[in-house]
């Protein structure tokens, strides 16, 4: 069993390149991913690929710069901040992921963003 946070990290390498099958392998089917603020949850692996895959064809240049990894457990919190270039120029975007781990993949990921820079 692959520990919680080698895991997370294996998710956030396959975004950055943009390998949208290996990200598949480090999700539970049910996933969900929350967005305070955002009224409705992204539920389910195809929709988490879709959601993140669509965000990068938008900014294709979005890279997550990680600061810091805690885990506790099945727990594991990811502190960085997303970068990318946006009509009105360089966005600096902190974030902070809440990740838990069920049967050895991702089934939740609570993301809270700061105001974009």
């Amino acid at each position: 069993m692959t520990g919680a946070r080698t895991l997370v990290l294996e998710a956030l390498n396959a975004i950055a390149e943009r390998d949208w099958e290996r990200l598949a392998s480090t999700l539970h089917e049910d996933v969900v991913h929350l967005t305070p603020g955002v009224p409705a949850p992204i539920v389910g692996r195809e929709g988490f690929i879709r959601v993140t895959r669509d965000a990068v064809l938008r900014t294709p240049d979005v890279r997550f710069d990680l600061e810091r990894v805690v885990e506790e457990g099945l727990t594991v919190v990811v502190v960085g901040e997303w970068r990318y270039t946006s009509p009105a120029g360089p966005v600096r975007q902190p974030s902070v992921s809440v990740v838990e781990i069920e049967d050895g993949l991702i089934r939740r990921d609570t993301e809270y963003f700061g105001l974009a820079m």
